[in-house]
């Protein structure tokens, strides 16, 4: 059986060609943080990124860094990396942001501590993970969408809801919750089969968001449902919102070569003066538009119940 060897019983040799030819941006700092070397990769991206040429070697990483816009969190990566220095962490691992002339990029930054050539040393290396946070954003982006009409979904919609309320609250601003139910459409879908349904649905989608501005929160709820959060700052903007909305389903859709009309129902409700939970809104909001429903439906209402302790 072959002896084996340890890493302290390497060749040096073989450890300068591993790291020169390492896959990440990589740098070796002794004991004091100094840059003793740096590989091909991080000289590759300090040319790219307007780097120094010397590929600051020599010089402290942490100064180096404070001297680059593009830095990570300074004070957070100062702290991890003295405690890595002074062996009282094992390792460390970041990750952040960087800004680049080809956009936003993320990186990994892994530090280990090891004794190099009887000294201590660090070996950082900063690994590429922009692909990895982009096929996350885009799966929680995924989640949290409706997929038929590219709007938040029911959970989304209380999630970030809870959170405009929360805004609200601390800045004394108010908010309309808006429900929206289409008139008639079962029939409709009856008629034309679910297929078709399902793009008339995402065409209803579009035209909202449309019609919403940016800053609100437009989602559908199940079904031919759907909901807005908005911002309101003077009387009757609510009311304003609501009439975009309402007119922006009156032209007739087109579908599969037939034109088809649609109304819609709304109902409002307002926070501080309806009601204080969301909860609350979204209950007061649905009852204003079955009300509007029951008058005949094409229009829109707006709460009139009052549910201050709610």
């Amino acid at each position: 059986m072959s002896k084996q060897t340890s890493v302290d019983e390497l060749d040096p040799r073989f450890f300068r060609a591993a790291f020169e030819h390492a896959p990440d941006a990589s740098v070796l700092l002794d004991g004091e943080g100094r840059i003793m070397a740096v590989n091909r990769q991080w000289q590759a991206f300090a040319r790219e990124n307007g780097g120094k040429e010397s590929a600051w070697l020599g010089e402290n990483y942490l100064d180096s860094c404070k001297a680059t816009p593009q830095s990570p969190q300074l004070d957070y990566v100062a702290v991890m990396l003295r405690e890595l220095l002074q062996g009282r962490r094992a390792l460390l691992q970041y990750e952040y942001v960087c800004e680049t002339p080809d956009g936003p990029r993320w990186f990994l930054m892994h530090g280990i501590r090891f004794a190099f050539e009887n000294n201590p040393a660090v070996l950082l290396s900063h690994i590429d993970i922009t692909q990895r946070r982009e096929a996350e954003e885009l799966a929680r982006e995924a989640a949290s969408l409706d997929p038929l009409t590219g709007l938040f979904n029911r959970r989304s919609f209380i999630e970030q809801a809870a959170r405009m309320l929360s805004v609200a609250e601390r800045e004394h601003r108010a908010v309309a919750v808006l429900f929206i139910d289409l008139d008639m459409f079962k029939p409709i879908n009856d008629r034309l089969g679910h297929r078709t349904g399902d793009r008339y649905l995402a065409q209803v989608g579009a035209r909202f968001r449309n019609a919403a501005r940016d800053s609100d929160l437009l989602a559908r709820f199940g079904g031919d449902e759907f909901v807005v959060g908005a911002f309101v700052s003077e009387p009757g903007e609510s009311l304003q919102l609501a009439e975009r909305l309402y007119r922006a389903l009156k032209p007739p859709i087109q579908v599969d070569g037939e034109s088809i009309p649609l109304t819609c129902s709304i109902g409002i409700a307002e926070y501080p003066g309806h009601g204080l939970s969301l909860d609350a809104l979204l209950s007061l909001a649905d009852r204003a538009m079955y009300r509007r429903k029951a008058e005949g439906g094409d229009g829109f209402a707006i709460a009139d119940v009052l549910a201050r302790g709610a």
